[in-house]
C-alpha cells in the first residue's frame, strides 16, 4: 500500500518566492508531494503536515517498494531510518523546505487545527497479548520513633 503514496522530484523554479534567492538553498534539488497524501481522511480526521523525514522517506519507501516487493515494512523503516542519520545537512534540506511548505499549506487549509494525539485503545488481541504484572503490596519496616518521656499519672484522693 506504500507504492501508493505519491512524491517526486519535480523541476521547480530554482529558487522559490518565499526563500533568499542569495543563500545556497537555491543549489538544492527541489522536492514535490502531492497533494493526495496531504488530503483530509474520508473520516473527516485531518492529517498532520509531514516532516522533513517523513517526506524523504516517502520517496526512499517507494523505491525500496518497488526494488524488493518482499521486504518487510519493518526492516524497510529500519533501513530508512540508519539511511536518513547518514544524510549530510545538505542532503536534507530539500525535504526540511518541502516539509516547511507543507506546514505553510497546512496551516492556510485548516486555520483552526490543533494537533490532539487519541490515547490508542488496546485491541481483544492486545488485552490477550498484555504481560500480567503482579504487584506485591509494599511491606514497610516500623518507623523508628524517638523515646518519648513517660507519663506519669497519679492519683490523689
Amino acid at each position: 500500500h506504500f507504492a501508493n503514496m505519491i512524491a517526486s522530484v519535480v523541476d521547480v523554479p530554482s529558487c522559490q518566492s518565499d526563500i533568499d534567492s542569495s543563500s545556497d538553498i537555491c543549489d538544492a534539488q527541489p522536492v514535490r508531494v502531492t497533494s493526495e497524501y496531504t488530503q483530509q481522511r474520508k473520516d473527516g480526521h485531518i492529517k498532520r503536515p509531514m516532516n522533513a523525514f517523513m517526506v524523504w522517506s516517502q520517496i526512499q519507501r517507494a523505491k525500496i517498494v518497488k526494488e524488493k516487493p518482499s521486504m518487510h515494512n519493518a526492516a524497510i523503516s529500519k533501513q530508512l531510518g540508519s539511511a536518513w542519520k547518514q544524510l549530510s545537512p545538505e542532503e536534507r534540506l530539500p525535504y526540511i523546505i518541502e516539509s516547511q511548505r507543507l506546514k505553510r499549506v497546512h496551516k492556510q487549509q485548516y486555520p483552526d487545527y490543533k494537533y490532539r494525539p487519541r490515547k490508542r485503545s488496546r485491541t481483544v488481541k492486545e488485552e490477550a497479548e498484555a504481560p500480567v504484572i503482579i504487584r506485591k503490596p509494599a511491606v514497610r519496616a516500623p518507623i523508628p520513633r524517638p523515646a518519648s518521656p513517660a507519663t506519669v499519672i497519679t492519683c490523689t484522693s
